[in-house]
């Protein structure tokens, strides 16, 4: 049952880290936990076995969400290799859609002007 779980939630942590920021994870892991605990009561294991299936658990979720990291790395690797430029047009084309946007919510690239923009701020007046 352990075995099982481990794998739903490295799959779950690759989806989230193919899509969400690093953020991401402290609510996916704290809900994992807390499975893993509530599973553990319900079929009346030991409290050495739910710590145990508790870390699994929370491993999982973390290895899977950094998979997911480097699938969508190599993924934009290939892509920018091919460009729109690509000496395989073919290729190029097909591989169009599936190659993800350059700005993802998690990358932290602030331009010149974003930072201006964070300059000019202002704290709200009470």
């Amino acid at each position: 049952m352990a075995m099982e779980l481990a794998i739903i939630c490295a799959v779950v942590g690759a989806v989230l880290g193919l899509r969400y920021n690093v953020l991401v994870l402290l609510p996916a892991v704290t809900f994992a936990m807390l499975f893993a605990v509530v599973v553990g009561m319900a079929r009346a294991d030991s409290f050495g076995s739910i710590v145990l299936m508790t870390m699994l658990l929370g491993t999982a979720i973390q290895l899977g969400y950094l998979a997911g990291i480097a699938i969508y790395a190599a993924t934009e690797a290939i892509c920018a290799a091919l460009g729109k430029k690509g000496r395989d047009h073919e290729l190029s084309a097909a591989l169009g859609p599936a190659c993800p946007p350059t700005w993802r919510a998690h990358s932290l690239r602030l331009t010149p002007s974003a930072m201006v923009r964070l300059h000019q701020l202002r704290p709200p007046q009470v």
